[in-house]
């Protein structure tokens, strides 16, 4: 008989289950725990009552959640040692007490604070390392969840795509002054800022990003530095009719596929994070399944990568994502080496009128702006001033209210 690791719930349930497999003992340890107490098997006969065990080998255990929960608590002495105790002193405590609901909490957080990646004491590792640290262990969770094949085939049932690198191309129409698109970025969290909007509203800010003069949307998606998910990309794609870029930490081509499972138009790829070798490969997975590819860069030899790699569309980020310090001349200094037929993003730190000017002037074709709009009270209202202010025009706002039009 062993122990079937039983993930205790939220609420104390009338039963749980477990699963009896004959002549085997329990993990690390045979009849005593560490501490040289009797140690007494989950489903024993004194503790299960009297329906214990059945044809298929599960059992419904109508023990008190106290048992089960001691039973756990003692498991965890013979799993983790030494370095658990005190977490286990505080769990027997609590069951003295009878107060239930304090140990199903610290077990939540227990197992919480055991599922995340371990990071490394390295004093040259960079923030950078651990966003991609973390993202890799959570790409292999939901690869567990969900497994390749399944997303393929999501995948390669969509049909339907929005051209992002279109939307990104001045429009003549709109004269020399404009010549600028903007791509409106929505996240909730970054680590250089923390949390930037407590009510987070995807679809509310999607459509005031859109009605305010977006080319494009930009939807943070990891969740653990920014706090985004595949469900605010996929909300803001059924609520708009622009194309949505996929912002995100790609390292993998399961993410390509999940990328446009979930809708999305474009993703990003960061070279700082890729082998030359996983940024071609990953560029003409985009390709051949119609999705196109932001491709970030930072230095020159980023640059020169990107271009070898095949990239179409390059968007140079004025933040080091090492030390997230931001350098509005790094743009300045790197356009004039992207070769002409490419279109081009300039990203981050952008804020001001006179920004946009000054990007506009070095020969960039769009901006992504998101940090600056998700601080203020309207994200949409903000773009429209700016875009009001850079262009000496109504904002797009003013002249749906002139008008008439509402929503």
């Amino acid at each position: 008989m062993r122990w079937a690791g039983v993930k205790p719930p939220s609420r104390a349930p009338k039963a749980l289950q477990f699963e009896i497999l004959e002549n085997e003992s329990p993990p690390a340890v045979q009849n005593t725990t560490s501490r040289g107490e009797p140690l007494e098997r989950v489903g024993s006969p004194n503790r299960v009552g009297s329906n214990f065990g059945n044809s298929n080998g599960i059992c419904d255990c109508e023990s008190t959640i106290e048992n089960q929960l001691s039973s756990q608590s003692h498991y965890l002495f013979e799993l983790f040692q030494a370095p658990l105790r005190p977490c286990c002193w505080v769990l027997d405590f609590a069951l003295n007490c009878g107060i239930h609901w304090v140990i199903t909490f610290l077990l939540k957080i227990f197992i919480k604070i055991w599922s995340l990646p371990a990071m490394s004491d390295d004093p040259g590792r960079t923030i950078l390392d651990n966003i991609v640290s973390s993202r890799r262990h959570a790409l292999e969770e939901t690869r567990s969840a969900l497994p390749l094949e399944h997303v393929r085939e999501m995948a390669e049932a969509r049909q339907e795509r929005r051209d992002f690198a279109a939307a990104l191309v001045p429009d003549p129409s709109a004269g020399a002054l404009k010549g600028l698109q903007v791509i409106a970025e929505l996240k909730r969290a970054s680590p250089s800022r923390g949390l930037l909007r407590q009510h987070y509203r995807p679809a509310e800010i999607a459509l005031g990003y859109a009605g305010g003069g977006a080319s494009a949307l930009s939807v943070l998606t990891e969740s653990q530095y920014f706090l985004g998910s595949t469900q605010n990309l996929s909300e803001v794609r059924r609520t708009v009719e622009i194309p949505v870029l996929r912002k995100d930490f790609i390292l993998e081509s399961y993410q390509v596929f999940e990328s446009v499972a979930v809708g999305a138009d474009a993703l990003l790829l960061i070279v700082a994070i890729l082998t030359d070798h996983d940024l071609h490969s990953l560029l003409g997975l985009c390709n051949s399944l119609r999705i196109a590819a932001l491709v970030e860069v930072h230095t020159e030899e980023e640059l020169d990568r990107a271009v070898v790699a095949g990239a179409r569309i390059i968007g140079v980020n004025n933040r080091n994502l090492k030390t997230l310090e931001i350098n509005m001349d790094t743009s300045l200094e790197l356009r004039a080496k992207i070769p002409r037929g490419c279109v081009t993003v300039s990203e981050s730190g952008i804020k001001t009128e006179a920004d946009l000017r000054q990007i506009k002037d070095a020969g960039f074709d769009a901006v992504l702006i998101g940090e600056s709009f998700m601080t203020q009270p309207d994200p949409g209202a903000a773009l429209s001033k700016l875009l009001a202010e850079f262009t000496g025009r109504p904002s797009p706002l003013e002249n749906r209210n002139s008008l008439g039009i509402s929503g």
